[in-house]
């Protein structure tokens, strides 16, 4: 059995980090020691599996005989070639760099990055029938890596067979917008990391009561030597087109003063959830007024 080694990555980072020539040069402190939140970024992941990590770990391997070298660098030079095949997001960027791997899926038989594609699921299901205690992936990682690579490519059959297609982008079929959206929340709940359900909850109804308010544009074009008072800034902003006929009778306003519930909309709206602190706030609306 052959085994892989990080310690491995981190040792040819070390012997080489201090010159200002040296191999893996797309290798950083940060990739190498990464804490337990920059683990799940892609950038220093990806400067780990690049182009010229294996072939920097061949040389100062083999120059400092470095444990597991070899295998280190097959194991990323495999993962580097998966990811040129997945990531493709334009059709003519393996024209330009001259890399077969990065080219467009094409519905041929024999298509080399669908033949890659088989070879991998396989190598990862015997990797799997191991049941090695250690050296190996964990289990949601392995499942996922599966998962993923069985999809793409029955999403290539498909493109092909039914929908009669001429090429296909792997790098299109990506959840940057849900990853979007949840970093939205993460912003709302106070930049954490880890939310819980009721939290999601209060930042999703956020979100939408933020989609149906109306949105000014900030003046395209202000004189710094000229003081503009507000009403030129007025003139300037982009209102909406959006009409609302809101209507507050005097018997609404006084039972919001009297309302001393914690589900109360007017003090919701205002940021607060006391009424009298609303009555304050509006009272101070109006004398500013």
């Amino acid at each position: 059995m052959q085994y892989a080694y990080f310690k491995t990555v981190k040792d040819a980072y070390n012997l080489k980090s201090e010159q200002l020539l040296r191999y893996g040069y797309t290798l950083s402190r940060k990739a190498v020691s990464p804490t337990d939140i920059e683990k799940q970024n892609v950038k220093p992941a990806l400067q780990v599996f690049s182009e010229s990590g294996p072939n920097a770990l061949r040389v100062i391997g083999a120059k400092h005989n470095l444990k597991h070298h070899e295998e280190t660098a097959s194991f990323i030079d495999v993962i580097v070639k998966w990811w040129k095949v997945v990531n493709l997001k334009t059709p003519f960027k393996g024209l330009r760099l001259r890399d077969d791997l990065q080219k467009p899926v094409c519905p041929s038989p024999l298509d080399p990055r669908v033949s890659f594609l088989n070879d991998f699921l396989d190598w990862l299901e015997e990797w799997k029938e191991r049941r090695a205690d250690a050296c190996k992936l964990s289990d949601e990682t392995h499942g996922a890596l599966i998962q993923t690579t069985r999809a793409f490519i029955e999403i290539c059959a498909y493109c092909f067979d039914e929908l009669k297609m001429s090429f296909v982008l792997l790098g299109k079929f990506q959840t940057d917008l849900l990853e979007d959206r949840f970093g939205c929340y993460r912003r709302l709940a106070g930049s954490q990391y880890h939310l819980s359900v009721w939290q999601i909850y209060e930042c999703e109804s956020k979100l939408r009561l933020q989609s149906t308010l109306p949105q000014f544009s900030a003046a395209s074009a202000v004189d710094n030597d000229q003081n503009q008072n507000w009403e030129e800034l007025q003139t300037q902003a982009a209102v909406p087109s959006g009409k609302f006929n809101v209507v507050v009778t005097q018997e609404a306003l006084s039972k919001a003063e009297g309302c001393h519930s914690s589900d109360c909309l007017c003090c919701w709206l205002l940021g607060s959830h006391r009424c009298e602190k609303a009555k304050m706030r509006r009272m101070q609306t109006a004398a500013y007024n």
